[in-house]
């Protein structure tokens, strides 16, 4: 009995739909994946500053929000009051998302600019989590349903969620008239 117990566990470990933890981890990079790692998120602020001239901010200069995630500004310039700026995550995972109207706050406020700032519309988005087994276990059954060449929809596919973290799943349509149209 528990030979064919330890065999029916060996088969399973093998398996794609069935492996877990290091077992799929390694069926998995027999078709070259891995876990997806988390992700920044993107957006902007809305700079408020006390004088009505432009003011400088560095690229780099960091907020914080309330959650203590880190923030950092993607381009510095000069900027008016009101205008807004390209800030990424530090911190990555979907934690970094944050909706319009957020506040921030500088770590250092630059000269002549209010201690906080408020994101601007449309939030904060892009931030997602470290992907889990079933994630990974969904892209390695879909390796094998549709395998690429190099020339088809699968490598379009791979090629197009290859680009960011925050591209979840890829979709490639054929053509109306036929493939090649």
């Amino acid at each position: 009995v528990a030979a064919t117990a330890n065999t029916k566990a060996a088969a399973n470990a093998q398996m794609p739909d069935t492996a877990t933890g290091d077992d799929l981890v390694r069926e998995a990079s027999l078709k070259g994946l891995s876990y997806r790692n988390a992700g920044p998120s993107t957006g902007a602020i809305v700079l408020s500053s006390t004088i009505t001239t432009k003011v400088g901010i560095p690229s780099g200069a960091q907020l914080i929000d309330a959650n203590g995630l880190t923030y950092q500004v993607l381009a510095g310039g000069q900027f008016l009051n009101g205008e807004t700026i390209d800030i990424e995550s530090v911190d990555t995972g979907e934690g970094t998302n944050l909706d319009a109207g957020a506040v921030l706050r500088w770590t250092a406020p630059p000269e002549f600019v209010q201690p906080t700032a408020l994101v601007g519309s449309g939030g904060l988005t892009g931030g997602v989590n470290q992907e889990n087994e079933e994630g990974l276990r969904g892209r390695l059954l879909d390796r094998y349903r549709h395998p690429p060449n190099g020339v088809n929809s699968a490598s379009l596919n791979i090629a197009v969620e290859a680009t960011s973290s925050a591209v979840q799943k890829s979709f490639c349509y054929p053509a109306c008239n036929g493939p090649s149209t």
